[in-house]
């Protein structure tokens, strides 16, 4: 079957055809020891039959008659490697970026979340990238309060937290991060940012 692209290298069968000489034990072909199919004239031979370990030669054990078509299929091994089993699960050691996003549960706990949460109560460095820890907007809330913009900021946090618990309730396994962070991408955000 034609296709666009690369041929195959891997995964493939490779089929040699011999025509033996009188007597003869011994048929050079490359391939992985214990992955090969030895035919001699059409009969598939047992492992017994013949030795194959060397990865270089396929020996009889019964030299073949003069004429004797002998027949090897090399299959071709290949390891898919650096995977992790999606029924057993498994380890990741380095970094994962997901740029697309991330579906279903994430479960087991967050190593390092520090690069992307901000403690700070009177949000002085405005920091954009980093999502404030709801210790800091109460307090932040609490300070501002006090001053003349009071009923804006109120409305404000009310806003953010209507719309963050809402996202909570629809998705009840995301963290309050990840439904802040759900909540920066919608158009509330934008009109009060």
């Amino acid at each position: 079957m034609p296709y666009i692209g690369q041929g195959l290298t891997e995964g493939r069968r490779r089929v040699e055809t011999f025509i033996a000489t009188a007597n003869q034990t011994t048929f050079n072909i490359i391939y992985d020891a214990g992955y090969v199919d030895v035919y001699q004239n059409g009969i598939l031979l047992a492992e017994a039959d013949y030795t194959a370990t060397n990865g270089s030669q396929v020996v009889l054990a019964v030299g073949a008659a003069l004429n004797d078509e002998i027949t090897i299929i090399a299959h071709q091994l290949f390891s898919v490697t650096d995977t992790v089993s999606a029924a057993q699960g498994g380890t990741f050691t380095g970094a994962i970026t997901a740029s697309g996003g991330v579906v279903g549960n994430i479960t087991g706990q967050v190593s390092d979340i520090s690069n992307h949460l901000i403690d700070e109560d009177n949000m002085a460095s405005n920091d954009d990238t980093k999502v404030p820890s709801q210790q800091s907007v109460k307090a932040y809330v609490d300070t501002e309060v006090q001053d003349k913009d009071k009923p804006y900021v109120l409305r404000v946090a009310e806003l953010i937290y209507s719309k963050v618990d809402k996202i909570k309730k629809e998705n009840s396994e995301m963290t309050n991060i990840q439904a802040f962070e759900v909540f920066m991408t919608t158009k509330d955000y934008d009109l009060i940012s």
